[in-house]
């Protein structure tokens, strides 16, 4: 039977209102999704000499640099970022690739060739404008803005989606247009793994960067290895050759598990897949190295906000699932060290809990656990009596399934403001109940507000 509890509703006519406008923003934005970033590949999906799959990845100071990484054919050996501030168009400097990556994957029908070039020495909050590409062949100029400088009392967003998965080309491009849609301004953006079913399959990859190409070209996005990037890849190669992360991890899991620091917060990736070790921290596997280095970064953290991006959650939302080996390493360090957010997917549902050993009055201390789910693909949820969440001692404070929602984070001087929206209603005959009802897109679902204690730690307030 599908669950849904916590709701924070809005009146009928001012709802209508909302999804009507949010309407006619969506139109607007997919009009223009073919004016933003570069052309179109082949109709088959092969790579050709003009660039695609332009995106940015945040670099470990994403204030003063920027990564930009795009797609060739197998042909186009070199590659070049011209860029220049956006307020000075004629001062177009030019960097260099660096050393390209092409894909050889078993069964392939496509071959391509992925360029990755990193910008330095830019100014925090910045305006600039670049293009992609070599020789006569580039991509059409667009911009990006800088992240804020640690220390800047300028408000600003993020997004969190969790997985996409299903339905690439119908319900999670609807999702990710709506949350730009709203947020037209967010500095970066969140996938929480699982972007596509089977890591091997181009054309999946091809509808996920379709979904997102009017934005990925414009802001950072950080993306979390799931455990459907190894479907078919069990080197995650398709995956690993997209992106371009700091190599600021631990040895051997440097291009997975990473950090970002962005503003006043720091942003860690783990890499739930890595079991190897992690039900026992003691060992010298590669979970043990993962769970020290992410000691040495929770233990030296200037920054006044720390958020954790994991695909597998501590506590999981959808019936019969558990996940022992990344709770027992992970989870003791997110409470000893006060973790704001740990942001998750995996589980197809929607549910935010916390310890309630945290329970205070009025609400709770620590982190915020958070499981969402951004695509077609729903599980039902376990019962709210007895779940993942109270037989491990947390609490489930909210939950919904049959439902995808994405989230927005934003970050002021003294508090995060999270809030999860509605993206799309499960239709009937998804999964294996029913569709929860007086729910449409552009609702909020979920919100909470964290805030600092005396003693710094995480603070919610319910």
């Amino acid at each position: 039977m599908s669950t849904f509890t916590n709701v924070l509703g809005r009146p009928v006519a001012r709802r209508l209102l909302v999804a009507a406008a949010l309407a006619a923003v969506i139109v607007a934005l997919v009009a223009v999704r073919t004016g933003a970033g570069s052309p179109p590949p082949m109709d088959d999906g092969t790579a050709t000499a003009i660039p695609d799959r332009i995106m940015l990845n945040p670099t470990a100071d994403p204030a003063t640099s920027q990564t930009v990484t795009w797609r060739t054919n197998e042909a186009t050996e070199d590659g070049e970022v011209q860029v220049a501030p956006a307020d000075a168009p004629e001062d177009v400097r030019t960097v260099e690739a660096d050393d390209s990556i092409t894909e050889h994957l078993p069964h392939s029908r496509l071959v391509a060739r992925h360029h990755s070039a990193t910008v330095t020495d830019l100014e925090p909050s910045t305006s600039y404008t670049y293009r992609v590409g070599h020789d006569e062949d580039f991509s059409a100029w667009t911009t990006f803005t800088t992240a804020p400088a640690a220390g800047d009392a300028d408000p600003w967003t993020f997004l969190y989606f969790g997985d996409a998965q299903w339905g690439l080309d119908a319900g999670w491009s609807s999702v990710v247009d709506q949350a730009f849609a709203q947020h037209p301004d967010a500095t970066l953006a969140l996938t929480a793994g699982d972007q596509v079913n089977d890591g091997n399959d181009d054309h999946q990859w091809e509808q996920w960067f379709d979904a997102v190409a009017p934005w990925a070209s414009t802001r950072s996005f950080l993306t979390v290895a799931g455990n459907h990037e190894l479907y078919g890849d069990e080197e995650m190669l398709r995956y690993r050759s997209q992106v371009q992360y700091p190599r600021n991890g631990p040895e051997g899991q440097d291009d997975l598990t990473y950090r970002v620091d962005v503003g006043d917060v720091r942003f860690i990736t783990l890499d739930g897949n890595i079991t190897d070790g992690l039900s026992d921290t003691t060992d010298n596997g590669l979970g043990a190295v993962q769970a020290a280095w992410l000691e040495e970064q929770l233990a030296d953290n200037p920054r006044t906000w720390t958020v954790v991006t994991i695909h597998q959650p501590m506590f999981s939302a959808a019936k019969l699932r558990d996940n022992l080996a990344q709770r027992s390493a992970f989870m003791p360090l997110f409470e000893e060290y006060g973790v704001d957010l740990v942001l998750q997917g995996h589980d197809h549902a929607y549910a935010r809990g916390h310890l309630a050993e945290n329970d205070v009055a009025g609400g709770y201390a620590g982190p915020t656990y958070v499981v969402a789910n951004a695509g077609d693909k729903y599980y039902d949820l376990d019962p709210a009596n007895r779940n993942n969440w109270t037989i491990n001692d947390a609490v489930r404070d909210m939950a919904a399934d049959k439902i995808s929602t994405y989230q927005s984070v934003r970050v002021e001087r003294d508090r995060l403001v999270y809030t999860s929206h509605v993206g799309k209603v499960g239709d009937p005959g998804a999964g294996t109940g029913p569709s929860p009802l007086g729910l449409a897109p552009g609702d909020v679902l979920d919100t909470v507000t964290v805030t600092k204690d005396d003693d710094g730690e995480p603070l919610v307030r319910q």
